[in-house]
Formats: structure tokens, sequence, C-alpha cells
């Protein structure tokens, strides 16, 4: 920050920022990539943009985590993204930054700018020579760049994480009441019930699999057929599956215990023992 001093206070030559003792204070001031503000006494406090960013983001981690629900982590790959984004570009934004300050004098004196103040003002440092010409300019042109991303990924992430928080894909809890075997022609009558989540979805998936009772007497898996119909008012549709299938219902806005009936059937002129394996729900959307 170039400028001239004068006494106990300063004055930039852009007429940004001025201070005496005992005067008012104006600022904060934007340069090199820091908020400078001149503060009573002559002394200069520089806070870095990217270091605040670095702090803002940490805290939006740090929520994230505390309100993190339960699913599948790769339903979070958008949040993960925005995040290493938002956080490569704040450091990136912190190291540009820090290389771009000028030296200050502390004497009386004319000669900041050219660091060759008198009485007791130190040296200028020496300015690197990546600091010159297209160089200094690209960094100079980087600084709203990174800062631009490192914000935007910031807000992005955070839209992501509160979506998957609201829709995102949760376990639900399935019980299965009656006998899960199904002999011969006698079908398999079956009550599924899905207990009232703790986040509500709009969506349950379900994934069913029965399998043969005992592989040894021959499968009768392509055989096998099921109906699996919503009991509960407002849950649709009926679904007339294959004994290994996936489904989708609408919870038509419910948020209680949802019950389904589950019709299990074979081949009528066959031994085979079906066994109802598993239940697996998810709720989504």
């Amino acid at each position: 920050m170039s400028g001239t001093y004068r006494g106990n206070g300063m004055e930039s030559e852009s007429g940004g920022v001025r201070n005496d003792l005992g005067g008012k204070v104006r600022g904060p001031v934007f340069q090199g990539g820091r908020f400078e503000k001149i503060v009573i006494g002559g002394k200069v406090r520089r806070v870095n943009l990217g270091a605040l960013l670095l702090v803002v983001e940490l805290i939006m981690l740090v929520g994230a985590l505390a309100l993190w629900p339960d699913g599948p982590w790769t339903q979070y790959i958008g949040f993960y993204v925005c995040c290493g984004a938002a956080f490569s570009a704040a450091v990136a934004f912190v190291i540009v930054s820090t290389g771009s300050g000028t030296g200050t004098g502390t004497g009386t004196g004319i000669g900041a700018s050219t660091g060759a103040g008198a009485g007791a003002g130190s040296e200028r440092k020496a300015v690197p020579w990546v600091m010159k010409g297209w160089v200094r300019a690209l960094r100079v042109a980087a600084l709203p760049a990174l800062a631009a991303v490192s914000v935007l990924s910031c807000v992005a992430g955070l839209v992501v994480f509160l979506d998957v928080v609201d829709t995102g894909e949760i376990p639900a809890q399935i019980s299965v009441k009656g006998d899960r075997l199904l002999t011969g022609s006698n079908p398999a009558l079956l009550t599924l019930e899905m207990a009232a989540p703790e986040h509500p979805r709009k969506r349950l998936r379900l994934a069913l699999s029965i399998v043969d009772d005992d592989s040894a007497t021959g499968t009768c898996v392509h055989k096998t057929k099921a109906t699996i119909e919503p009991v509960t008012q407002n849950v649709t549709p009926e679904h007339k599956v294959a004994a290994d299938s996936t489904v989708d219902f609408d919870l038509g806005g419910r948020q209680d215990t949802v019950q389904f009936l589950l019709t299990v059937t074979t081949d009528a002129n066959s031994r085979c023992r079906m066994r109802l394996e598993k239940a697996l729900g998810t709720l989504h959307g």
C-alpha cells in the first residue's frame, strides 16, 4: 500500500484512508487481497479475504457434519466436490494475495512508496521478479476469480447439502408379518409394514427377494410371482412383479405407518417351497 507518512498518521495516494491521533478512522480498504483498516494510534490491521472464506467454509462444514442425515455417501458427491473447490480456491487466494503485499515505513518523511524513507523508516522489501510485468497482472486478475470460485462453490455446496437433507435417500424400517414360506399352489399372504419415518419423504422404494427354501429340490424362482397392494390410504400404485424385483410407491404425503399386502404365488403343479428372504425399503424424493 503506497502512501506518504506524515507524523503519526498516514494518507494513501489514492486518498482512501487517512488517520491522525485523535482523528476519525476511514475504512476498511481492500488492497492486494486484504482488507486493511487504519486504527487510532497508527496501527494497521490486515485481514486476508481468503482466510475469512476459509473460516466461513469451515463453519459450514462443521454444521453439515452436525446435521448429517442417513443414506449412501454417493448422494453427497456434489457436496464433496463443492467443498473441495471452495477450500482449494480460498487457499489459493491466500497464497496469491500473500505475495502481493507491499512494504511499509514506520518513520517520518517522504519515501514510503520508493523504500527510501528518511529517519527511522525501514527500507521497502525488494519486489520479487515474479511480480513484474504480465505475471503480476495475472496475479491481480486471479484474486477476484479465486474469490468468486470460492464463494460460489460454498453457496452451491450449501444448496446441494440442503437438497439432500430434504430429498436424499434414507433407509426405511420394514417389518414382515405372516408366514414367509410358500408351498406349492397355496398363496402366501404377508403384511409388510413401514414404521413412521423420522425424516419423511415423498416416495418409498421397496426391494423384494423371494428365493427357494431348499435349492436342492430345484428352483422355482422363475415361476414365482408377487403382488404388492398398498393397504394404507393414498399410497399408490399396486404392483405385480417377479420374485426378485424393486418397485416404487408414491406415499401420498403420508408421514405415519404404511402397510402393504404381499401375495406370493408359484406354479400350481409344483411342490416348490419358496421363502421371502428380504424386504428392504428406501425413502427418497
